[in-house]
């Protein structure tokens, strides 16, 4: 298992649609809420645990339901690869996020016909673009 990083504001992001999805859910479920798991985020509407084969079976039914081609879970880490490489980090970033031994999935990228990157940067919402490192925050500057 490895940990992976969150910049900041991802993180502060991701903190607070948590609480207050957590805090809605004890509020709705009182005394039936499980509180083994309150410092845990994978938990479901009663606070249990999920399943650690949840997310890739809810992964196929999310595509279905919106008419998206099926795709492994799995498969998201190319997309995550190739969305950092246009954000501009390093192959070793990339490699390093990734789990890779070597630079050998770069081949991949460029087999697969990838767009240049100002054909792509306008689709990338601003939440998935890093902080500007001059206003901390996704903006212009970060693409």
């Amino acid at each position: 298992m490895r940990t992976l990083p969150l910049c900041s504001y991802t993180q502060n992001y991701l903190m607070m649609i948590w609480n207050a999805q957590q805090q809605q859910q004890r509020t709705l479920c009182g005394n039936c809420y499980d509180t083994r798991y309150l410092d845990f985020v994978c938990v479901d509407q009663l606070g249990t645990l999920i399943q650690p084969d949840y997310v890739t079976s809810k992964f196929a039914q999310i595509l279905n339901k919106y008419g998206l081609r099926p795709i492994r879970f799995r498969d998201l880490r190319h997309s995550c690869a190739t969305i950092m490489l246009y954000l501009g980090y390093s192959l070793k970033d990339i490699q390093t996020w990734l789990g890779h031994s070597n630079y050998n999935f770069r081949v991949t990228l460029r087999e697969a016909g990838v767009p240049p990157l100002r054909s792509f940067s306008a689709f990338i919402p601003w939440s998935l673009a890093p902080p500007c490192l001059k206003c901390n925050s996704p903006c212009a500057n970060s693409i």
